[in-house]
């Protein structure tokens, strides 16, 4: 496919991190595949396959893709252990075997699509968002962007007998935690998703209103109830940094027009949310959607409820550079004009 319509970037190495990284990822492209050829939207998947084990099985052999789709077609774009090992520099970035941005960014720069969504290994799409997509009219200078959240697993496969009907309906009886603008919450009942969610947004107005007008008192130590949030903190009510690496889609031209991921983070946590606020004092529109993408729970790296110095040296970073960029409305970006690994051949396999 020349000229798809959308290109889907993930990434991913062939480790079967958690140790159920394969089951979750088979999941994501079998549900992108399905709904991708039901709307028949013109689509590429960009699998960015990073710094690969050598003696383990390759992923095109782990993942069952898709083959002889009309509309969904694959691309599996491998950077070799030699490039990542270039990119090792312990004074720029915690040394890790993946470099989740660095691989996206790569991806972003090879993708054809008029248009490209970032998104994750383990991530479903509401089937709203590609009926959105199969209308074919989002505009340019434009950031797409739609809540997660998260559900437990389904005792069985998504797909039972190769029918996808009523998943969806399935997984949101499995919902617990919501990722919203502001905050994330944690809410099991009452059972009808819509009515949580509802609850949870006008919730949420409400903390915005409360922690705006406490910021206001600056002799206030301890807020009664809440946390407490300082005032250069705020800026998560204003723009949907929460879990914004999850789904995050915008033109082509606006991505390779410097509007990328930042390169240099420490870890990849909060890089997505740097990236968000660059495109917002761009003066490029950010549009949420009204849809979820659901992210099935698993292990993670690391312990978000606990406290770890990487994430902290990372939100601090966050603070600091977003409070610049909205004083100044300018972005900040450190990228060299090689960013993504421009200029560099890499293997690829289609399917």
């Amino acid at each position: 496919m020349e000229n798809p319509y959308l290109s889907i970037v993930i990434t991913g190495r062939n480790d079967n991190y958690g140790e159920d990284f394969n089951d979750r990822l088979q999941g994501t492209v079998d549900w992108m595949a399905h709904w991708v050829e039901h709307y028949k939207i013109p689509a590429e998947l960009l699998f960015i396959n990073y710094n690969p084990i050598a003696e383990n099985n390759i992923m095109e052999d782990q993942i069952t893709w898709p083959k002889g789709k009309r509309f969904f077609k694959t691309r599996i774009i491998t950077v070799p252990s030699e490039i990542h090992e270039k990119l090792i520099d312990p004074t720029v970035r915690k040394t890790i075997p993946l470099f989740e941005f660095i691989a996206k960014n790569v991806g972003i720069r090879r993708a054809k699509g008029q248009f490209i969504l970032c998104t994750n290994a383990d991530i479903l799409f509401s089937e709203k968002i590609f009926d959105r997509l199969a209308k074919q009219n989002l505009e340019s200078g434009c950031l797409y962007r739609c809540s997660r959240l998260d559900f437990k697993t389904l005792e069985n496969k998504l797909s039972e007998n190769g029918s996808w009907e009523n998943v969806e309906e399935k997984i949101k009886k499995k919902v617990f935690k919501f990722f919203l603008q502001g905050g994330t919450f944690e809410l099991r009942f009452p059972s009808k998703l819509e009515t949580r969610t509802k609850i949870l947004e006008n919730f949420n107005a409400q903390r915005n209103r409360y922690y705006r007008m406490i910021a206001k008192l600056p002799f206030i130590e301890y807020v009664p109830y809440l946390p407490k949030m300082f005032p250069e903190e705020l800026f998560v009510f204003d723009y949907h940094c929460n879990a914004s690496g999850d789904f995050a889609l915008m033109d082509r031209d606006s991505w390779l027009n410097g509007i990328c991921y930042p390169e240099d983070t420490w870890i990849s946590t909060h890089t997505d949310s740097l990236h968000l606020i660059n495109v917002a004092v761009s003066k490029i529109r950010i549009e949420v959607w009204p849809y979820f993408v659901y992210h099935r729970d698993h292990e993670r790296r690391f312990d978000f409820s606990k406290k770890n110095r990487d994430m902290e040296k990372m939100y601090q970073r966050l603070l600091e550079d977003a409070q610049k960029m909205l004083l100044h409305g300018k972005p900040i970006s450190r990228n060299n004009a090689d960013w993504g690994l421009k200029g560099i051949e890499l293997p690829e396999s289609k399917f």
